[in-house]
């Protein structure tokens, strides 16, 4: 008998286990564990996003669960079977038999794109007799998902669906436009489209900072400028770095590149001038483009009497689309000074042992070599005296001829050449001004002129004694120092 009694009692809690298990109550986010039903109940306020006024679900939040069943009523306490669990990614839809158990197809279609831009979007909320957008977008859309994705035999359909006339086909329209836009996102990608190779030129800041001006670069792309990185010749940024491009006549610059750079318009950079930078080695742009999928995971809930339910879980999957751009020739910003001492009368006669002192203009600052390493001094007697090269450097190797000069490692600039007392040559006079001169880039190798014609770029003349010059020397020496000051190609001085 009492076994009898302990078997009875252990039958009726078993029941009573079953039964708060199936009164579980769970939301869209919850029914991704493993069950098969879930319970619907019922609550006195009117809970957002069901369509059927007055009959919401408990548990279920009424912002992601809506009704399929346009004026069929939600019975307390229904048992609802999981009929399909269905995933959409894109215009892809997965379908699964009950909550994930089984994988029954894979539909592509407008549809599901469709479909899950509707549930994605923020819902307005239902009021008695009063239909949310979202839910009046489901009533009118669910029968023609469900036809292209062959849910349910079309025999069955007004089994499981009922739209009672309802629509919002603006939101269909819309979620249909994004449907057409999957996998035709735009590609990103940037090509380089400058016509002429960089030049570097000495650039002052308006508060005087001195720096070189890099360019033009132009560059197209398809996307958005996401990243711009100016890499020196350890491929780190320089992080200084100033961006321009012209606007009229005007150099407008900026900090910020995204403020500067266009698609198809020429842009500069500018960096620091103080040597820091020896070489630019890239101007290396990104551009994303943000490819937005909806996702959406959607469970049909069956009540065998009563509304059947679609509840879901949306999210929105941002996959960016990255392209650099290619490499640009590596840019020197360092280069080499190199003229040639010459008697004004006679120029086959050079002039060698002659003392000269180099200032950088824009700076004031001079140059010092010590060693193989050029530093810039404010003083003008800490600055190196160069000396024209003698017989006896051409000898020794260290020159090639007699009266030539040359100065490597400057930073690219315009420059004062300034002759100095000690020209042991004869009937010397010290000029009173220096001669403007530009430091370039040097030569690419297979870009170097022949010896006898570097020799000819940046020749410097013996000045005669003031008694023996007649008024028209005097305008040939003007006319020299006018050119230099027009920032010839050649470094041209008159001494």
């Amino acid at each position: 008998m009492n076994k009898k009694i302990l078997k009875t009692f252990l039958t009726i809690v078993i029941m009573l286990l079953s039964v708060m298990v199936f009164q579980t109550k769970v939301n869209a986010r919850h029914i991704g564990f493993e069950v098969d039903t879930v319970t619907a109940s019922l609550r006195s306020d009117h809970e957002r996003g069901l369509g059927n006024p007055g009959d919401v679900v408990e548990g279920l939040p009424g912002d992601d669960t809506y009704c399929m069943q346009q004026d069929y009523k939600l019975n307390a306490g229904t048992i609802m079977n999981i009929l399909h669990y269905i995933r959409i990614e894109g215009n892809t839809a997965i379908i699964y038999r009950g909550n994930k158990r089984q994988e029954l197809a894979r539909h592509e279609n407008l549809e599901n794109g469709t479909m899950a831009w509707i549930l994605a979007q923020q819902d307005t909320g239902s009021y008695p007799y009063n239909y949310s957008l979202k839910q009046k977008a489901i009533y009118g859309f669910i029968k023609p998902w469900i036809r292209a994705n062959e849910l349910f035999q079309e025999s069955d359909m007004d089994t499981y669906v009922a739209d009672g006339g309802y629509s919002n086909q603006d939101w269909v329209n819309q979620g249909r436009a994004y449907a057409e836009t999957v996998g035709k996102e735009e590609v990103a990608k940037i090509t380089n489209v400058g016509e002429k190779p960089a030049e570097v030129e000495s650039y002052n800041s308006e508060d005087g900072q001195e720096l070189l001006k890099v360019g033009p670069f132009t560059m197209n792309w398809t996307g958005d400028l996401e990243t711009v990185k100016v890499l020196d010749q350890n491929d780190q940024h320089i992080e200084s770095t100033i961006y321009a491009r012209y606007d009229g006549d005007k150099l407008v610059t900026s900090k910020d590149a995204k403020e500067i750079i266009r698609s198809d318009v020429q842009f500069f950079v500018l960096v620091p001038a103080d040597g820091s930078v020896e070489k630019i080695n890239n101007v290396e742009l990104g551009v994303v483009v943000q490819k937005h999928r909806i996702n959406a995971d959607i469970w049909l809930l069956y009540a065998r009497n009563g509304q059947d339910l679609l509840t879901i879980d949306t999210d929105v999957n941002t996959e960016p689309d990255r392209a650099t751009s290619e490499p640009i020739p590596k840019i020197e910003l360092k280069g080499s000074l190199r003229i040639l001492k010459v008697n004004k009368d006679d120029h086959s006669v050079k002039l060698g042992g002659v003392p000269f002192v180099l200032q950088q203009d824009s700076t004031k600052r001079y140059v010092k070599k010590d060693g193989e390493t050029i530093t810039y001094v404010d003083s003008k007697e800490e600055a190196t005296i160069f000396k024209t090269a003698t017989q006896e450097d051409v000898d020794k190797g260290l020159a090639k001829q007699v009266g030539e000069l040359t100065i490597k490692d400057l930073i690219i600039g315009r420059y004062i050449l300034y002759e100095q007392e000690g020209n042991p040559n004869y009937g010397y006079e010290l000029p009173e001004e220096g001669k403007v001169v530009y430091v370039k880039p040097d030569p690419k190798e297979e870009e170097t002129e022949p010896t006898e014609n570097k020799e000819e770029e940046n020749k410097t003349e013996e000045e005669k004694t003031e008694e023996n010059k007649t008024e028209e020397e005097k305008t040939e020496n003007e006319t020299a120092e006018n050119k230099a000051e027009e920032e010839k190609t050649e470094n041209e001085t008159a001494e």
